[in-house]
């Protein structure tokens, strides 16, 4: 039976059309794009487990590997990210791309074979872990957004000493 896809393509939709374009309306409301998305990250995962259609080897599967590939992640993540938001931007940012990670593999993966739809699936946890991995923040901006840029980018410090 094929998955179940538009309450998860909807939601990661309204998920990051909240999280980037709630604090382009106004900055102010940046903390409330962060609750939104991590809540849409939140409703995603529930849609996954409960009305995505998929075998339940295959969802519980999936939870899995989204829960090792993060402890991975999470010893490997810059400082910034690790200590940032007293300890919780870690999880503020992984809800979003790892739910992203698995509307994004179901959708890719949903007509194809078994063992294809589970290389979908690590290779989107696997890119969602990478991009985590790969950033680290300069601070918190005025309105509570975070000042994300590359981890191998120089950092304010480091350019006003340059």
């Amino acid at each position: 039976m094929p998955y179940r896809l538009w309450p998860g393509v909807v939601a990661a939709f309204l998920q990051w059309l909240g999280w980037f374009g709630v604090p382009a309306i106004n900055p102010e409301w940046t903390i409330f794009g962060m609750l939104g998305a991590v809540a849409f990250g939140v409703l995603i995962f529930a849609w996954w487990v409960a009305f995505s259609r998929a075998s339940w080897g295959e969802r519980l599967g999936t939870l899995l590997m989204i829960a090792l590939g993060s402890a991975a992640t999470m010893r490997i993540v810059h400082p910034s990210i690790s200590n940032g938001m007293m300890g919780m931007m870690p999880f503020f940012y992984a809800i979003p791309i790892m739910s992203l990670a698995v509307v994004v593999s179901a959708v890719l993966g949903s007509v194809r074979s078994p063992n294809a739809r589970w290389l979908t699936k690590g290779a989107a946890i696997a890119l969602a872990c990478a991009t985590l991995a790969a950033i680290r923040t300069d601070g918190i901006r005025g309105a509570g957004g975070s000042d994300v840029r590359w981890r191998w980018s120089q950092s304010a410090e480091e350019r006003l000493l340059a």
